[in-house]
């Protein structure tokens, strides 16, 4: 069974390996060897949608201001951050990353939240919105892998699990997948 030769439970779910064979090999190209415990906590979505050809700066502060505690924004030259939920040693945070050029990245957050964003955030500072079936949105996953390198694969973003909580790391990766979406539509 260890040598590798597949060992399947019986009748009723053939095909599946068994529970011990499970847990008693080694990782694929593309797991940890701990994967199996860890890769709900690990992995999670990343969604960026051009709503606009721009935001307004200023009244994209004052909506932010509104809706979260300032010490979940920062500003940044190109680009607001909001720490839309903070990141726990269980599981990675949510972020949100509003781009000078139209774009919002959605680390994180599941659709409904992404929704939230879109209708009650995003709308209110779009300068010259895109119409709704125009709007792009690509989506990608993330992953923290304490055994790959950073790369970006199969639209997967692998990264350190040490840069988990760090919004910067995660800002580098959607201002580039963000360029992306903006010229698509350009």
């Amino acid at each position: 069974m260890r040598a590798g030769i597949h060992c399947f439970a019986a009748a009723g779910s053939l095909g599946t390996p068994t529970e011990d064979f499970a847990l008693n090999i080694a990782p694929g190209l593309f797991q940890d060897f701990d994967s199996h415990r860890t890769a709900a906590r690990q992995r999670g979505r990343i969604t960026l949608f051009c709503p606009a050809d721009s935001f307004d700066r200023k009244k994209l502060d004052e909506v932010l201001r509104a809706n979260f505690p300032s010490s979940a924004i920062k500003s940044y030259p190109d680009v607001f951050y909001v720490e839309y939920f903070a990141a726990t040693d269980e599981a990675p945070g949510g972020d949100l990353f509003f781009f000078d050029y139209g774009v919002v990245a959605c680390w994180g957050l599941d659709s409904a939240q992404e929704t939230t964003v879109m209708r009650t955030l995003a709308r209110q500072a779009a300068n010259q919105p895109v119409n709704i079936g125009d709007m792009e949105v690509d989506q990608f996953e993330f992953n923290y892998s304490s055994l790959e390198k950073p790369h970006i694969q199969n639209d997967t973003v692998t990264l350190h699990r040490k840069a988990a909580k760090d919004h910067q790391v995660s800002w580098e990766d959607c201002q580039g997948l963000g360029l992306c979406a903006a010229a698509t539509i350009a």
